[in-house]
């Protein structure tokens, strides 16, 4: 019979789940797929004519030196001709005159085509470095951030916090792997939503993750399915409560979350490593 290698990382290794849990999960990520494909068809439509409109603008504005009270005219001249029509105020132009120059016809195409005009504003007025926006686009579209998500998530630097985090992915894990894992954590984590106080108790944080569910996955990514809080496991006749449990589907990985307030300790490696092998033994198929 082939030996378990125990492992060493916070994630159990590659297993399986209930199978109907793993359906529910599929489908639910074939629907939302679906929802977010018909979205993205109609935002690139949108997004394609901002852009022409905005090169437009740009070609007239270098010819003929077209100012601020001509844009007005133009956006006055348009919306009469055009009642049906939404987004020619004369501020709307001046962005697309904006997007038509920060961007080629390709990055709006490929990269941008797929968010809300809105939140390609937001990317405007938020980023100036075009590398850097077309980064948090395509976050955007994969995980269908709303405008204000993709405003919290600029303002809280994620390009800067996602991928850096400290771990033994490298060590423990085939690359391809261990590159995917590494992708799944930040350096650190926004919780401000939690409105802690300043003596709050590790139950009192899980209480309020709990409470505040959709902004606390908003900030974990995409993919992670919720199992439970105090999840119970048992070893050698002793029970003991996982105070979060998760599934991430793209990788197929448990990940355990146990609390702590204050310095690390070695004690809490011991402690992880014991729910991650009871996690492994109890709740995956390994091979």
């Amino acid at each position: 019979m082939p030996t378990r290698r125990k492992p060493e990382v916070i994630t159990a290794p590659v297993g399986t789940v209930d199978p109907y849990e793993s359906v529910i999960a599929e489908i639910g990520a074939l629907i939302e797929a679906a929802r977010l494909t018909t979205a993205v068809a109609v935002n690139r439509s949108v997004t394609h004519l901002h852009w022409q409109i905005g090169c437009v603008l740009v070609e007239q504005t270098k010819a003929h030196a077209w100012g601020a009270k001509t844009v007005q005219r133009l956006s006055d001249d348009l919306r009469r001709q055009h009642p049906q029509a939404r987004g020619f105020s004369t501020r709307n132009l001046q962005y697309m005159r904006q997007f038509a120059e920060a961007y080629d016809e390709g990055e709006v195409l490929v990269s941008l085509g797929g968010l809300p005009w809105s939140s390609n504003i937001v990317l405007l007025d938020q980023i100036s470095d075009t590398a850097t926006r077309l980064w948090y686009a395509a976050r955007a579209v994969a995980e269908g951030w709303s405008k204000t998500v993709l405003a919290m998530q600029i303002e809280t630097q994620l390009h800067r916090r996602i991928g850096t985090a400290t771990t033994n992915f490298a060590r423990t894990l085939p690359q391809q792997q261990s590159d995917l894992a590494q992708q799944l954590l930040k350096d650190h984590y926004q919780f401000d939503f939690l409105n802690l106080p300043s003596d709050a108790s590790e139950r009192t944080i899980e209480r309020r993750l709990v409470e505040n569910f959709r902004a606390f996955l908003l900030e974990m990514g995409r993919g992670f399915s919720f199992l439970g809080n105090q999840f119970r496991i048992s070893v050698g006749g002793q029970d003991f409560f996982l105070d979060l449990l998760f599934y991430h589907i793209p990788t197929h990985r448990f990940v355990v979350f146990d609390l702590k307030i204050g310095a690390f300790e070695a004690e809490f490696a011991g402690k992880m490593s014991l729910y991650v092998n009871a996690v492994d033994d109890q709740l995956t198929d390994c091979q």
